[in-house]
């Protein structure tokens, strides 16, 4: 959290791995973290969507929530 602090990028942010996909204290602290910080994170239990998601978002007619949606079933 503290390097994605130091980038100051306002881009998506991509989280990999079993710690923040499952339900865990770990994921639960860098979503509210990133909340806190004005983010508004999604989550994808599949990086393939999840990169899918990513990567259709300029070509997508709808807003990227709604795009996650429609692709992933639903918004963390």
């Amino acid at each position: 959290m503290r390097t994605l602090g130091d980038l100051g990028e306002p881009g998506p942010v991509v989280l990999a791995g079993g710690l923040p996909a499952a339900g865990t204290p770990v994921r639960d602290g860098v979503l509210r973290v990133l909340s806190e910080r004005g983010r508004k994170p999604r989550t994808s239990l599949d990086p393939a969507a999840g990169a899918a998601w990513l990567a259709g978002r300029p070509l997508s007619p709808l807003d990227p929530a709604d795009l996650h949606r429609a692709m992933l079933g639903g918004v963390a």
